[in-house]
C-alpha cells in the first residue's frame, strides 16, 4: 500500500468547535452552518476518492486573524490566546470525520500550530500511512 497525501486550505478564519446546545426539546448543533461549510471544503478537496482506511497523520495550521489591538511587535509571532488549539483541532476533526476518513479514531499523529496572519486560513496535510511503516517512538526510544 501506498502512502496518500492530501492537502487542503480553507479560506475562513479558523473557528473552534463548541459544545451542542441543550434545550427542551433536546440537543441541537450550534455549528451545523460551519460543518457543512467545512464539509464541502472536503468533499471538493477528496475530488471521488473514498474515506482513507488506514492511518491518518496530520498537519493543521491555523493562522488566526490579527486583531487591530495587537501591538506591532506581537504580530509575526505565535497565537497564545483563546480559541484553545484543541478545540481548533476538534472541529477539523469533525468536519473531516467520515469524509476524509472513515472515523477519527484513525488519526493517530497530529502536529498543530497557530500563529497570527494578515491571510486567516487553515491549511491542513492528511497523509495515510503505509501499514509497514514504524513510525512510533517512544521518549525513552529516541533520546537513546
Amino acid at each position: 500500500m501506498e502512502s496518500k497525501e492530501f492537502m487542503f486550505v480553507i479560506p475562513i478564519d479558523p473557528i473552534p468547535w463548541k459544545r451542542p446546545g441543550q434545550s427542551r426539546y433536546g440537543r441541537f448543533d450550534l455549528q451545523k452552518a460551519v460543518k457543512d461549510q467545512l464539509r464541502a471544503i472536503f468533499i471538493r478537496g477528496m475530488d471521488k476518492h473514498q474515506p482513507l482506511l488506514g492511518k491518518v497523520h496530520l498537519s493543521l495550521i491555523f493562522h488566526m486573524p490579527i486583531p487591530k489591538s495587537l501591538p506591532k511587535k506581537e504580530r509575526d509571532g505565535w497565537h497564545s490566546k483563546k480559541p484553545d488549539l484543541d478545540n481548533l483541532i476538534k472541529l477539523v476533526l469533525d468536519s473531516m470525520n467520515g469524509i476524509c476518513f472513515r472515523d477519527d479514531s484513525q488519526v493517530c499523529f497530529i502536529i498543530a500550530m497557530k500563529g497570527y496572519s494578515d491571510d486567516p486560513r487553515t491549511e491542513i496535510l492528511m497523509v495515510e500511512r503505509k501499514e509497514d511503516e514504524r513510525a512510533f517512538v517512544g521518549m525513552s526510544e529516541a533520546a537513546a
